[in-house]
């Protein structure tokens, strides 16, 4: 599953993005620029991007990790993490872990701090994340399976993102009938054979493919389709 949103699972907004300064909450910007959310720990990637920067104990954001998004030169802000699980200039994806959800900072309790910054990375230069994450920017109650991406894959080099990845005839979710790995070809029995030696039924982590036809999430390979949502390109 791959979304926009930073948490899997039911979460909350509990401070919306705009919000203006009041007797109990200001900023200096004048208005909140990012969106407060509560939910499970686990942080996740919004984008596919690299690692930019890493703070840690910063007197308002506490620990933060800043990625940039290949696709548009913005920057993605996570901060009052508890802990970190990415280093400086890594490469994401939107389902790549990289933090838990903490209190550090100027904080009143535990949640996440998220905004989006435009290519300046400039601070009260941003966009609203609601949008972005695809609900409304309202405080309330959400669940990320509302909210899936429909993922669209091209042509090109994909790399196998997990431990074996069967290879089937056909490219239909119901079709069992994958290929042994006898039945692959030279090339791809030579990689698995170096990062697997106990040969499994199947690509092991780490393999590259050529992907020459795309039909939906599956992707054709020479020995035959595997599932490109185990792959990354």
């Amino acid at each position: 599953m791959q979304t926009n949103i930073p948490l899997v699972g039911n979460f909350k907004v509990t401070c919306e993005y705009g919000r203006k300064n009041s007797k109990n909450l200001t900023w200096i910007a004048g208005y909140h620029t990012g969106i407060d959310l509560v939910g499970d720990d686990q942080i996740y990637a919004t984008c596919n991007g690299k690692v930019t920067r890493i703070g840690r104990n910063d007197k308002d954001y506490g620990n933060f990790i800043v990625i940039q998004d290949t696709e548009n030169g913005k920057y993605h802000w996570f901060c009052h993490l508890s802990s970190i699980g990415v280093t400086l200039n890594q490469k994401v994806s939107r389902v790549s872990k990289i933090a838990l959800m903490g209190a550090t900072g100027n904080v009143t309790g535990k949640h996440l701090h998220y905004e989006i910054r435009n290519a300046s990375n400039k601070y009260a230069d941003n966009i609203n994340p609601a949008e972005y994450m695809g609900i409304e920017n309202k405080v309330g109650s959400y669940h990320s399976d509302d909210y899936q991406l429909e993922k669209k894959y091209e042509i090109g080099r994909y790399k196998v993102n997990t431990d074996i990845l069967t290879v089937r005839r056909t490219p239909e979710i119901l079709d069992h009938n994958w290929l042994k790995y006898s039945e692959l070809t030279q090339n791809a029995q030579e990689q698995v054979a170096k990062l697997n030696p106990s040969k499994p039924n199947g690509l092991v982590r780490g393999v590259i493919c050529d992907i020459s036809e795309i039909k939906g999430v599956w992707g054709k390979c020479p020995s035959g389709w595997i599932s490109l949502e185990y792959c990354i390109k």
